[in-house]
């Protein structure tokens, strides 16, 4: 039951960081309470307001073609440094976006190597966790 109760919290975590927090809170002392219609439809509520934000991978290649472009109407040496380094900061974005993507198919299609994997992503600092867990 301990790893039980850990493990929907490790999920509860990735979900909060995925969706965001209600605005409202519902009660939630009992069972009954969680379980309730009021509680379901606050859940949606908040999973129709997550759909609505923007994409942060999109908003991040959006400011990035931005910089690029911005870069190429400034010019001259300091205007070619700042676009090929925004380009090269895009391309990494690209990369890592494209992994992400990958890994949760992989955990998806292999849920029995998905404990494995997360074994292996174990060695993370708390920051890159963080970042994954808001890419997901």
């Amino acid at each position: 039951m301990q790893d039980l109760t850990q493990r929907s919290a490790e999920q509860t975590e990735a979900l909060l960081a995925y969706y965001g927090l209600p605005e409202e809170l519902p009660p939630s002392r009992t069972t009954e309470q969680l379980l309730s219609a009021q509680n379901q439809a606050l859940t949606e509520a908040a999973r129709r307001a997550a759909r609505q934000r923007p994409d942060p991978w999109d908003v991040a290649d959006y400011l990035l073609k931005f910089g690029i472009a911005l870069a190429g109407v400034v010019g001259g040496a300091y205007g070619a440094k700042a676009a090929a380094a925004l380009q090269a900061a895009r391309a990494k974005s690209t990369a890592l976006r494209e992994i992400v993507r990958g890994n949760e198919i992989f955990k998806r299609r292999n849920p029995a190597y998905a404990q494995d994997f997360k074994q292996a992503q174990a060695g993370q600092s708390p920051t890159t966790r963080q970042l994954v867990a808001q890419m997901k």
